[in-house]
């Protein structure tokens, strides 16, 4: 393959990856903060650092499993991130305003 659609397509892959992970990490921090005002975030951010060196140690060692582990995230957070911009909150009620009168 020639180098520069190697590097291309390596970069176009990266950095749709980053995206997507720095997206779905955005939303657990809004999440995170708006549960408990901020103070489980550190808690998030150490479970992510071992996650993240779990799996560079994990492509190291093992990579085509690294692979499956870390496609199968990728396909659970298109899923969610897709299912958060679908789900509008309702800023209306559906009630219905009854316009008879009480009589008596």
């Amino acid at each position: 393959m020639n180098p520069l659609v190697q590097w291309t397509l390596a970069l176009v892959a990266g950095g749709g990856t980053a995206g997507l992970t720095q997206g779905l990490t955005n939303i657990l921090r809004i999440s995170s903060t708006g549960v408990s005002g901020g103070l489980t975030n550190p808690v998030v951010s150490t479970i992510e650092l071992i996650i993240a060196i779990g799996l560079s140690v994990l492509a190291l060692a093992l990579p085509v499993v690294a692979g499956v582990i870390v496609i199968g995230f990728l396909i659970i957070a298109i899923q969610r991130i897709w299912n958060f911009f679908l789900s509008k909150p309702s800023s209306q009620t559906n009630e219905t305003v009854s316009t008879s009168r009480e009589l008596g």
